[in-house]
């Protein structure tokens, strides 16, 4: 199936990082009569550079439901995710099929699968505590199966290209996180990619969660 959210893969291939962050710190200095620490807005710049990789979301298919088991299967994933009560692993088996309010991606960097997203319609699958929201009200989840990417300042940059092409789907009036109230790392990261405090609830098996939104506003 065609990935709706592919970016421009050809503009990304085209950067050279370490050319381009030296080419404006010359800039800089050459421009500049007596060298002085670069502005705010030039270390931002630089750093985009720095940081710049090439995120995809590819939709989920039956081949990729070995390497989605394997993920459930470690601790940082199975330990929110796979709870007693939740949805059990094999449940991904319906999202594939089309469960009619689901729809799986895996995360890409740089070509190279790392977690797993999904977003889903409120009105059909979501806690009770969500089932108030208006029509044009989409959740999402999201986990980094891959150790090596837990922690570094990822999972900020893939919520947010997610949730603004979620955002720009037609009808799409805001996302809706429900991070656990405890997980404030998770917390932070959605702050940071533009979600608000909403409400505080709980879910459906009795864990305290922080309900956020991300609007078109």
């Amino acid at each position: 199936a065609t990935n709706k959210f592919l970016p421009l893969k050809l503009l990304y291939s085209l950067l050279i990082f370490p050319f381009l962050v030296s080419l404006f710190i010359l800039i800089y200095r050459v421009t500049c009569a007596h060298y002085t620490p670069p502005p705010p807005a030039l270390v931002k710049l630089l750093l985009l550079i720095i940081l710049l990789y090439r995120i995809t979301f590819k939709n989920f298919t039956k081949d990729d439901v070995a390497l989605y088991y394997i993920w459930c299967e470690k601790p940082h994933v199975k330990e929110k995710w796979f709870r007693k009560g939740y949805e059990p692993k094999k449940a991904i088996l319906d999202k594939i099929g089309g469960d009619g309010g689901t729809v799986p991606f895996i995360i890409e960097i740089n070509d190279r699968p790392i977690g797993y997203i999904q977003y889903y319609h409120l009105d059909k699958n979501s806690w009770e505590a969500l089932k108030d929201q208006p029509d044009g009200a989409l959740g999402f989840d999201i986990f980094i199966g891959e150790e090596d990417y837990v922690g570094k300042g990822y999972g900020n940059k893939v919520v947010n290209a997610f949730t603004d092409r979620l955002l720009a789907l037609p009808d799409t009036q805001k996302i809706i996180v429900d991070p656990f109230t405890s997980d404030k790392r998770a917390i932070r990261c959605y702050e940071k990619a533009g979600f608000s405090f909403l409400r505080n609830d709980k879910d459906d098996i009795g864990t305290k969660i922080y309900i956020m939104e991300k609007t078109n506003d």
